[in-house]
């Protein structure tokens, strides 16, 4: 150990810095001092006026502690951090691990407190530059315990001391190192009486303090219950065993290797790189020697010793810890007893070792000879109680009941009954080997008031139950879970051990609640389906398990699947998905059960939709179908991605055609509802409905007339599909455009005679009819040329009101009568050149102004009756212009003019309506 001196003043700065500061605050020296106490100021920015200290400490767990400085102060350096020397203020000498992996680094501070080698850890915490301190990076995040000083390498010791090491110094060292390691096995060396397994075994972890006692450090990788197996090696090469293929070690077994290689280190051997030979010089040292081994005969105990080509298979060794001690003090002692027969009696090894470290060695002899003592000073070394050996062993009824227990168990529980002063139970325990056991481990963890519960009788299933966990090494969680008689019973009903622990696992996490847990063990198929989860190593969270709390169905899926060995990639997909394990469920009850038809839809989420789908229509018909024709799978895959299905039928989707026919509809509701029209009044054969796929508007076409009552006109379009997109064109639209005035053309000109005025009526309405003749005249005029006289008068009467078409009336008569006047010009009249249809001629100036007005008609600027009333009134005025001429003409006794003929009608509204009106 590291001899170094903190002055009291440098404590006091400590104290000053870090007494108000959390833990895990680090006050750094700000002076290094050498061997000849010259004082060098450190290369780091800190003012050296802030403080003046030698050492660096730190505070954890409210504690301060001094660091030793300089080359000596460091004793293990590596990539995962450093040991170094440290000291507390009452100068006890102790060492500080500095670690660079703060989660592994908390697990190890835990471990070493539960071992009672540690004070405590804490995380490392920066910034205490406000101080005139720690200016560190915040992102050095280093974590630092503090652990007991428990003296010097051995493997230096052995290398320092190699001719001062006695045959039976050896032997002693072997013994304690043995019994450190069976303490850390059984838990007797854990404040929680945890049982450990340490997985780096070797020398360089073996000291030896001042007094010669041996102890066990570095806990890095060290894990809970040493009987499970192991998943994978750890620790340095040489001291880890090989693991044959097929054949798994438990956690105890590699610790048993490394102690067996610390003991004796063999010249050739099997390790987890393989076959190894190492020559004297590259060997590491060994705490027995050969020579040793032979003469005590402990060889063929001890020495790994292999040959290359024969691996030993090390999963078969049941050797222990107390086995190798007891091996060992018998050589020691030279004891009478062989050691097959220690080997094989595994009381004998208990007693041997408990007498040996009570430093009772030369009363061993002597309890060997009795075997109901041999069962009391087992039973006390696995109770920790062998100091009360003197006061048990005249016990006379504990001695009796001792006499005739079966098990080992059985005496370890009378031993904590005693202590409890249950006594009058004894005969119970004696009965039954399974409470005795259940007593045992609760009374190894002081746990008092589980043992007086495992004695109630109502309480059947809690012995079971203790079996079981501590079978499956559990923590003392699971333990006060099990103390709820409901919970204790359901779970009592569990058979397989691995399921279990994941159940109570499970509550542990909170992943399920007492209630989840209940429901689960009253279900067979779910208990089953949660065996199956928790073997598939490729689920990492417990999602999967709640999910069958949800959708308890699931279950179903998942067994058949997993029974059918479906691989665990898609048995996990399964387990996720609760839909897919639906369609899956679905399958299976139409007796689709094959492990390639139900692989189909794991990755294919469209599939397993269909499946689905079918099934809420009824139509379980499909399912093979859809399972091994592709093609049937790809229609029905669009089909059902239809907004609408109410009208689907099994023979639609049976049948090729209609199914190609459905397909082709595409997703559309229209189209669809117009297929559904016409097969539901079974107006066509089956081989029909393909022929109008052609037309994209035939089935839209169909539903929009079916809207709108005009499904007489169904039988025109199926013996005339091209007439599909004009009539959807036209009932659809309410706006006439140059297209529907081609549309109407068109259908007028493909419809047989009696049809054509009838489609007028129902597809146009009057607005329609009355943009056609205004905007697309050419249109308007073939659309008239269709039709018979009676229809055109008819279809007048659809878009003219009545004093429209009487001011049509007389507008032609007004046309007839210019056209026919012969008009002569008398010597003040002024003459227009005019057109009016396709003559032209030339008119007086005041019928050119009614002719213009005509035109306005004509252009659709007018109406009829407005032009009607125009012309009139032009005509009324002409007439008054042409009064006082007339009585000129008539002095002169010349005759009226056709132009004063003409206008005298417009006189009077009577002469008006004689001459146009009523005149036709």
């Amino acid at each position: 150990m590291l001899q170094f001196n903190v002055p009291l003043d440098e404590w006091k700065i400590a104290h000053r810095y870090l007494d108000h500061r959390p833990d895990g605050s680090k006050l750094p020296y700000s002076f290094y001092q050498d061997k000849n106490n010259s004082l060098t100021a450190r290369m780091e920015s800190i003012p050296s006026t802030s403080y003046q200290t030698t050492h660096s400490f730190i505070k954890i767990n409210g504690t301060i502690y001094a660091l030793a400085q300089g080359s000596d102060s460091t004793i293990h350096f590596g990539s995962i951090g450093k040991v170094k020397y440290a000291k507390s203020e009452d100068n006890t000498s102790l060492i500080i691990k500095v670690g660079k992996r703060e989660s592994e680094d908390r697990v190890e501070a835990e471990i070493l407190n539960d071992l009672y080698l540690s004070a405590g850890a804490n995380k490392r915490i920066y910034n205490l530059s406000s101080t005139g301190g720690d200016n560190n990076s915040l992102f050095d995040s280093k974590f630092y315990t503090t652990i007991e000083y428990l003296g010097s390498n051995i493997n230096q010791f052995i290398n320092i001391h190699p001719y001062n090491l006695t045959a039976e110094r050896r032997l002693e060292i072997a013994i304690q190192i043995c019994w450190q390691l069976y303490r850390l096995h059984t838990g007797l060396a854990s404040v929680t009486h945890t049982p450990y397994a340490h997985l780096d075994l070797k020398l360089d972890n073996v000291t030896i303090d001042e007094a010669g006692h041996v102890h066990l450090i570095d806990f890095g990788f060290s894990k809970k219950f040493p009987k499970k197996l192991g998943k994978s090696a750890t620790g340095a090469t040489a001291y880890v065993a090989n693991e044959i293929s097929g054949h798994p070690l438990t956690l105890e077994q590699y610790d048993i290797i490394a102690l067996k290689r610390i003991l004796y280190m063999p010249e050739a051997f099997y390790c987890k790189s393989g076959f190894i030979r190492l020559p004297a010089i590259l060997r590491p040292a060994s705490i027995l020697t050969e020579a040793q081994l032979i003469k005590t005969k402990l060889d063929p105990y001890i020495n790994t010793y292999a040959i290359l080509n024969s691996p030993p298979d090390s999963s078969t060794d049941e050797t222990n810890a107390v086995m190798l001690c007891a091996l060992l003090i018998a050589a020691k002692l030279n004891l009478s007893m062989s050691y097959e027969q220690i080997r094989n009696d595994k009381e004998i090894t208990l007693a041997i070792t408990a007498l040996y470290f009570a430093g009772r060695q030369k009363e061993i002899e002597k309890y060997l000879r009795d075997t109901n003592a041999i069962k009391l000073i087992a039973a006390l070394n696995t109770t920790n109680k062998i100091f009360l050996l003197d006061a048990y062993k005249d016990d006379e009824a504990l001695k009796a009941v001792i006499k005739v227990a079966s098990t080992h168990e059985m005496v370890c529980a009378m031993l904590y009954l005693k202590d409890l002063h249950l006594e009058q139970y004894y005969q119970r325990v004696i009965k039954d080997p399974s409470l005795a056991k259940a007593i045992t481990i609760f009374g190894a963890q002081n746990l008092n008031e589980y043992i007086l519960s495992l004695l109630d009788d109502k309480n059947e299933s809690l012995v079971k139950m203790t079996l079981l966990l501590e079978s499956n090494y559990i923590e003392n969680y699971y333990l006060s879970l099990i103390m709820n008689p409901i919970l204790c019973s359901a779970l009592a009903t569990i058979q397989n051990q691995d399921t279990l622990k994941t159940l109570i696992d499970l509550v542990r996490s909170n992943t399920y609640s007492y209630h989840d847990l209940l429901k689960v063990c009253e279900s067979k198929k779910l208990v089953e389906a949660v065996t199956i989860i928790s073997t598939l190593s490729i689920l990492y969270n417990n999602l999967s398990y709640k999910i069958l709390i949800d959708y308890p169905d699931s279950a179903d899926a998942i067994i058949n699947c997993y029974h059918i060995n479906m691989d665990d990639f898609k048995l996990a997909e399964i387990i996720a998905s609760p839909v897919l394990c639906k369609a899956i469920n679905i399958l299976l009850k139409a007796g689709v059960n094959h492990k390639k038809e139900l692989g189909k839809i794991i990755f294919n989420a469209e599939m397993r939709d269909i499946i689905l789908q079918l099934h809420s229509l009824k139509m379980e018909k499909f399912y093979t179908q859809i399972l091994s024709n592709n093609i049937f799978f790809y229609q029905l895959s669009q089909i059902m991605n239809y907004k609408f299905k109410d009208g689907l039928t099994e023979e639609m989707l049976a049948d090729d055609t209609l199914r190609a026919v459905l397909y082709a509809l595409g997703n559309n509701q229209q189209r669809f509802q117009g297929f559904i029209i016409l097969y539901e009044n079974g107006r066509l054969d089956k081989q029909a409905y393909a022929s109008f796929n052609d037309s994209y508007y035939f089935y839209q076409t169909i539903a929009l007339l079916k809207e709108k009552n005009l499904t007489h006109w169904f039988e025109v379009l199926i013996n005339n599909p091209a007439l599909a997109t004009p009539f959807y064109d036209l009932v659809s639209h309410k706006d006439m455009d140059t297209a529907s005035g081609c549309y109407v053309s068109y259908v007028l000109t493909q419809l047989p005679p009696k049809d054509r005025f009838l489609f007028i009526t129902d597809i146009l309405n009057e607005r329609q009819l009355k943009e056609l003749r205004s905007n697309y005249s050419a249109y308007w005029r073939t659309i008239k040329s269709q039709l018979n006289s009676d229809e055109r008068v008819a279809l007048e009467k659809l878009i003219f009101t009545p004093d429209d078409l009487a001011a049509k009336g007389a507008l032609r008569n007004i046309k007839d009568a210019i056209k026919k006047t012969q008009w002569s010009f008398g010597l003040f009249e002024s003459r227009v050149n005019m057109k009016l249809g396709s003559e032209v001629f030339f008119v007086p100036q005041g019928v050119s102004k009614q002719i213009h007005e005509i035109f306005e008609v004509s252009d659709k600027t007018k109406s009829h009756t407005e032009a009607l009333n125009q012309i009139k009134k032009i005509g009324q005025q002409e007439s008054e212009k042409l009064k006082g001429i007339t009585a000129n003409l008539k002095y002169f006794s010349i005759n009226k003019t056709s132009t004063e003929k003409y206008f005298d009608k417009f006189a009077s509204d009577e002469s008006f309506k004689q001459a146009f009106v009523l005149n036709k």
